[in-house]
């Protein structure tokens, strides 16, 4: 009987065991995942396995998806691979050959990670320097016995998580950099599975149970392998790779994070509920329009296939079956509202190009809106949601008794001042200037309560016309 291919997963999280570990799994691996949690880790070893739940999906309006197309761009070809995922019923999909290692165990998961035919990583991006030290021993071990080169999928928010990888493997783990070079293939992976908070209650009571969306591609950088191209299931290898990632942050996480951001403003608890807004929902779409016909222009991607993706991820959002809050997707401002994040980043390209970046700068205003004071990033509410944004303009005292101004408890002056500081806009330069003005102004329009408004304004912007 033939031994199955090892892979070694650290992490086994919502992405590790509800999309990276089941691919593998059914793609013939034997999934030996790493975790700190002891009580997960015993929990897998004792069951081999573990569930991973797929809700059927639906509308906001109650009508199902039954045919969403699923399909990936291909960014140095321009091709399009489609396929259909079914949503019109649950699914359970039984995930076997399953086994884990307590991550204290630095000496068992360095052995785990020298034997592996395959590696991947989703940690976190903050854990990751933490985690480069065993990484690193086990690729020293690998050196020294089979001599082959380990291939990582790493499978993380994270810009440039390649090059901060190889950084961390040598400064935490010190890997000379000619073996890094050599003897890792770091491969930068788009991970666009939706996977909200998990409710145990949700999933029968039973804690290894994962709830994912139904969508299930793995787009990776084809040519950072070391090994070859291995065969998992749902892998699309890409060879521009940079206009994959970008597509990933500067539309899906941008649209998401618009959602959050105005959703919150006008008392959505999911995203789905933000969607249902007729406004916010155009906004998330504009904005994600914008960013589609920038990259189309900076990396070649056809914007034919961008549109198909725009309209299957805003079917994704609306739908009820994932419960993903507002407030888990816009946690984090001060990084999402950062010079090449999600926002900034990609009105920044559409300047480049000489394309106006309106919509984007609105869900910027209302990401600076929450940061400014919209609720507190620990979660606990500044303002009342409830009814909107109106209370929170005028109907809430500060501290020392004073109104709030402009919905942010903070003069607008301070709120530019905290934009600038934490993407990096600068007056200086003539693009940046444009997208920060462009943002504070809609900042100011959040003042009115009314979504719509900042939804007919930025639409005059975009089409160049006089706001009036």
């Amino acid at each position: 009987m033939a031994v199955a291919p090892s892979a070694v997963v650290y992490g086994a999280g919502n992405i590790g065991r509800g999309f990276i570990g089941m691919l593998l799994a059914q793609s013939g691996y034997a999934v030996t995942f790493i975790d700190v949690d002891s009580g997960l880790v015993a929990a897998l070893n004792e069951r081999g396995g573990y569930t991973v739940r797929t809700p059927a999906a639906g509308s906001i309006d109650g009508t199902n998806f039954a045919s969403a197309a699923a399909y990936s761009t291909n960014a140095a070809s321009g091709s399009t691979n489609a396929a259909s995922y079914s949503t019109n019923a649950t699914t359970d999909t039984i995930v076997e050959n399953i086994s884990a290692i307590d991550g204290s165990d630095t000496e068992a998961a360095a052995a785990a990670v020298a034997a592996a035919d395959i590696m991947a990583v989703s940690v976190g991006a903050r854990a990751l320097p933490m985690i480069a030290p065993v990484i690193a021993e086990g690729v020293r071990r690998r050196k020294s016995t089979s001599g082959l080169p380990l291939d990582i999928l790493i499978c993380e928010n994270l810009a440039g998580a390649n090059e901060k990888l190889a950084e961390w493997l040598a400064s935490e783990g010190g890997l000379p950099e000619h073996t890094i070079r050599e003897s890792v293939g770091l491969v930068e992976t788009a991970i666009a599975r939706m996977i909200p908070v998990q409710d145990i209650s949700a999933n029968g009571g039973d804690p290894l149970t994962i709830s994912a969306e139904a969508y299930a591609f793995l787009p990776v950088d084809g040519g950072a392998f070391k090994c070859g191209l291995p065969d998992i299931v749902g892998m699309i290898p890409c060879e521009n790779f940079e206009g994959y990632v970008s597509r990933k942050l500067y539309v899906h996480n941008m649209g998401h994070a618009v959602c959050a951001y105005l959703g919150m403003l006008d008392g959505c608890k999911y995203i789905y509920d933000a969607t249902g807004n007729g406004d916010i929902r155009y906004i998330a779409q504009s904005a994600m329009l914008e960013s589609a016909r920038a990259l189309a222009a900076e990396y070649g991607l056809p914007l034919d296939s961008l549109l198909v993706h725009i309209a299957d991820l805003i079917k994704r959002f609306s739908d009820t079956s994932l419960a993903f809050s507002c407030e888990r997707a816009g946690a984090d401002t001060a990084r999402k509202l950062g010079g090449s994040d999600r926002f900034i980043g990609a009105a920044r390209l559409c300047g480049k190009h000489g394309m106006p970046s309106a919509f984007i700068e609105a869900g910027a205003a209302g990401a600076l809106h929450r940061h400014m004071g919209g609720a507190s990033e620990n979660g606990s509410e500044g303002i009342s949601m409830t009814g909107g944004m109106t209370r929170g303009m005028t109907g809430r005292e500060g501290q020392n008794g004073e109104a709030s101004v402009t919905g942010s408890g903070r003069p607008i002056e301070a709120a530019r001042l905290a934009l600038k500081d934490m993407s990096g806009l600068t007056d200086a330069s003539s693009i940046d200037k444009s997208i920060l003005d462009g943002i504070m102004r809609k900042y100011q329009l959040l003042g009115s309560g009314d979504i719509g408004e900042l939804a007919r304004a930025s639409a005059l912007e975009a089409a160049r016309l006089p706001v009036v």
